[in-house]
């Protein structure tokens, strides 16, 4: 009889396994995190983990900027009376 074995991944990631999914440094993945630029991560007491699917979807969909980065990236393109 042959038995398949079946990989499960975790539903949660570390710092260094999303950096390895981006192929970046744990330091890139810091930065994208102070700047809101990858989907947030959760805290488990002192951990720090992602979302696998939340990263997945996000790489899927082109990895698009975030709410709060599209917003500054729109007001830092125009002056002081609003106009680009």
């Amino acid at each position: 009889m042959i038995s398949a074995a079946v990989t499960v991944e975790p539903s949660l990631m570390t710092k260094s396994e999303v950096a390895r999914e981006l192929r970046c440094s744990i330091r890139k993945v810091e930065y994208l995190t102070e700047v809101n630029r990858i989907p947030a991560p959760i805290r488990i007491g002192k951990h720090v983990r992602w979302r696998r699917v939340e990263i997945t979807e996000w790489i899927m969909s082109g990895c698009p900027q975030s709410d709060v980065e599209a917003e500054h990236a729109a007001s830092s393109t125009t002056d002081a009376d609003g106009k680009a």
